[in-house]
């Protein structure tokens, strides 16, 4: 292999268009580039898409050298390709069944694998958390460390038996992140201590189980860790070699979160950052544009040359993108997706907390985001709110509410983010005697310090979470789900209805 070649297999390029670009092409058919990412408009049809993966296929040529085809598929808010789609993570947190979890993960697997995709960037394995500042909301599936290591495990060994590699984020844990990495520097101020109990806790379980193909290094610093620098993960050999590889005996492929992220952006010059997170371990860094990826190419091969690379610390993270492109290449299980499953999650996940009073919805006041939740009100009863209201918004929208929302009278709000929490939170001050029914479309932590009559956990704002929190308000089903998290003023982890919902596929069984 020719040190093109060699540097090429430890770069992962985004496809920036629908098709293989001419600018793409070179990289795909004669320097047999390790990873292609696509993304959501990659991703338009199911015969387009699996066009396009066998013609990256084709351009290789060579089938052990064809590139990995990635996505980013966890369910819930982040979903790239609708075939393949799930509630999020934090949903299969409230269902809290590794059969179940296994069966979605097959069911993500199945999707992507016949589409052409052999891995996937999930799952998420950072712990929720009330103080998270980098909005990972339903992408987390729990904030216990025993049952996201349970459920993801499932998750990753469902992927596996679909033919797809599982690559779990992000490394060594940013639920308690001050910031969200893709906006700016963030960091985790937690001692090594805590979180080897907690929120490594998982990705050990993983690793012990062998279901682990992959982890995804955190843009993010943990400055109590000695040797850490107050550097990224990312670009910290204490986190990705002595904690990693030797402490926690991973031995799967190592991949950079984005470097276009400004978590890392600000580090310094792109091309530098790219031999920066090899040296430090990584095997594969997502430079994710063309351009981008040329400057990191040129970078790794002057590295290579003037030896600051050694021809030993490249090959040992090229063995590793070639053993997972071989197992990528072999050929993929007879499977198929369930059509059906992500509503059946959806309605198995709801959970309420106390019990939802039996509601006469067209004649209710609804406040909340559109679609199924809000097309079940009369139009001149429902208020739409923006996603992200900002100051003058939230103040004007709280005063509009509160005059519609009469003492003592009933109204129900379906909220998906802090925001508009905001503003449920401010018209609840102005019209205590009156009986919120609070929905939660995002994170549960939404809900702590707004005073409810009740308050359903739907953990995703897609048609199939809103709907299967409909039929709980209209009292067609009762809510079977477990709060996977503790809530201040509403319960700990475990709070929910005791019922056992009837589901319409193979995702029937005991919890």
């Amino acid at each position: 292999m020719t040190d093109s070649q060699r540097a090429s297999q430890i770069l992962g390029i985004g496809l920036p268009s629908p098709s293989v670009t001419p600018a793409l092409r070179p990289w795909i058919a004669d320097r047999k580039v390790g990873i292609v990412v696509l993304y959501r408009s990659n991703l338009a049809s199911e015969t387009e898409v699996r066009k396009l993966t066998a013609e990256i296929r084709e351009l290789a040529g060579t089938p052990s050298l064809a590139p990995i085809v990635a996505v980013d598929q966890e369910g819930g808010s982040v979903i790239r390709y609708e075939p393949a789609a799930i509630p999020g993570a934090m949903a299969l947190g409230a269902i809290g069944s590794e059969r179940i979890a296994r069966i979605s993960g097959a069911h993500v697997g199945c999707a992507l694998r016949s589409a052409g995709i052999t891995m996937n960037f999930a799952p998420t394995l950072d712990l929720s958390s009330a103080a998270d500042s980098s909005d990972l909301g339903t992408r987390a599936i729990s904030d216990d460390p025993d049952l996201v290591g349970r459920i993801s495990t499932a998750f990753l060994n469902g992927m596996r038996s679909a033919g797809v590699l599982g690559v779990a984020k992000h490394f060594p844990g940013q639920g308690f992140a001050t910031a969200d990495p893709h906006l700016g520097a963030a960091e985790v101020d937690r001692s090594p201590e805590l979180m080897r109990r907690t929120d490594l806790a998982p990705y050990a379980a993983a690793i012990e189980s062998g279901a682990l193909d992959g982890v995804m290094a955190a843009h993010v610093s943990y400055p109590a860790w000695a040797g850490s620098d107050g550097i990224p993960a990312s670009l910290s050999p204490r986190l990705l070699q002595s904690l990693l590889r030797r402490e926690l005996g991973f031995d799967g492929l190592v991949v950079t979160d984005a470097m276009h992220m400004r978590g890392i952006a600000e580090e310094g010059e792109q091309g530098e950052l790219v031999v920066r997170a090899i040296e430090a371990g990584a095997d594969v860094v997502l430079v994710v544009s063309p351009r981008s990826a040329h400057s990191g190419y040129v970078a790794l091969l002057e590295a290579m040359r003037s030896g600051r690379l050694s021809r030993a610390r490249v090959d040992a993270s090229v063995a590793r993108v070639l053993e997972a492109k071989r197992r990528a290449a072999l050929p993929a299980p007879d499977c198929r997706p369930d059509p059906g499953l992500a509503l059946d999650l959806a309605r198995r996940a709801v959970t309420v907390a106390p019990p939802v009073p039996v509601l006469d919805l067209p004649a209710e006041l609804f406040i909340g985001v559109s679609g199924p939740l809000a097309d079940a009100f009369a139009e001149d009863r429902r208020i739409l709110l923006p996603l992200k209201p900002g100051t003058n918004q939230i103040r004007l929208l709280t005063e509009q509410i509160a005059e519609m929302v009469k003492p003592d009278s009933r109204w129900i709000a379906a909220i998906q983010n802090r925001s508009q929490a905001g503003i449920i939170a401010g018209v609840v001050a102005r019209r205590p005697s009156a009986r919120l029914v609070l929905v939660l479309l995002g994170s549960p932590h939404d809900a702590a310090g707004i005073a409810a009559e009740a308050r359903v956990f739907a953990y995703g704002f897609r048609a199939e979470s809103q709907r299967a929190a409909l039929e709980v308000l209209k009292g067609e089903r009762c809510a079977a789900g477990r709060l996977p998290v503790s809530v201040e003023g509403v319960g700990p982890i475990g709070t929910g209805a005791r019922c056992e919902p009837e589901l319409s596929s193979e995702a029937r069984g005991s919890r």
